[in-house]
């Protein structure tokens, strides 16, 4: 329930408010009839001045009823002034058949605290997060060091992105990563099969016990640097369709990509495992 809900935010998710008749329950079940009967009474009153005309007053008694239910549910006699809708928490059971590195839920949660902890803001000469478009002086080349070498340097990158269809170019400075391994490891080079030409071991085995019968969970934790790079989203659908798979995701005029990304978790997958393979691709020609 607390993922559905962090996707409702994210993704700008169609919401449903709470209606009248599950305001009265809640309330009911809190011991709190009262408070919904005078609820109740200035809902009526905002009905009563629209139909007068009355605009002004209605928007007025509109602004008291948020916040009464703003005041129940600090209270906690009502959950939340939005339900979340039931075929959004379908979704995110159904993220248990994707692989994990290409689970899109997984990876949408994660660019959103991206976003937060690096993207929001950049400011500062040594901030963590740099675009390269106006690069600090520690990354800016050579050729841009005067004013003018900054402004061709801009130009011609410029040039590039625009081809591109590169909506953000950034350096992010000490990005956090953790790699953990849990579960087994190997316990002898024998027996063995053979993967993609490679004769591997088979037997395995759970990582010793420590303390109390549990199970370690190794952990590395590095700082490192990265580029980030935001495409286009007109261009990610011609691109989607061009190879057969936009069809199969839900666009809505408005809505953010994220969002149709999650009507279709299985096709989202494939896509995530498609692009990665031609990411890797791409990073092996330019290094060779």
């Amino acid at each position: 329930m607390e993922l559905a809900t962090r996707l409702l935010v994210i993704y700008r998710y169609p919401e449903q408010p709470v209606t009248d008749d599950e305001i009265r329950e809640t309330l009911r079940q809190n011991g709190q009839e009262a408070s919904y009967r005078m609820y109740e009474a200035v809902s009526k009153l905002v009905t009563d001045f629209r139909h007068k005309g009355d605009d002004a007053a209605a928007k007025q008694l509109e602004e008291q009823l948020k916040k009464m239910l703003a005041d129940w549910e600090q209270q906690g006699w009502i959950n939340r002034t939005v339900n979340i809708p039931p075929d959004l928490i379908a979704k995110t059971a159904e993220r248990s058949n994707c692989a994990r590195r290409y689970d899109p839920i997984r990876l949408g949660i994660e660019h959103a605290l991206l976003e937060d902890r690096h993207l929001a803001a950049i400011t500062g000469v040594q901030q963590t997060t740099v675009n390269l478009l106006n690069p600090s002086p520690d990354l800016a080349p050579k050729e841009a060091e005067d004013e003018q070498g900054k402004q061709v340097y801009k130009m011609k990158l410029q040039v590039v992105l625009d081809r591109l269809d590169i909506h953000r170019f950034l350096f992010i400075r000490g990005l956090d990563l953790v790699q953990y391994s849990f579960g087994y490891s190997r316990v002898s080079p024998t027996p063995t099969t053979v993967q993609k030409n490679m004769t591997m071991p088979v037997r395995l085995r759970a990582f010793a016990h420590v303390e109390r019968g549990k199970h370690p969970i190794y952990v590395l934790h590095q700082k490192n640097e990265a580029f980030y790079i935001q495409l286009g989203e007109d261009k990610v659908k011609e691109w989607l369709a061009a190879n057969g798979l936009g069809a199969a995701l839900n666009f809505k005029d408005g809505a953010k990509f994220g969002l149709a990304i999650l009507s279709n978790i299985m096709i989202s997958a494939r896509i995530l495992m498609i692009t990665s393979v031609v990411i890797r691709l791409l990073i092996h020609q330019s290094v060779t």
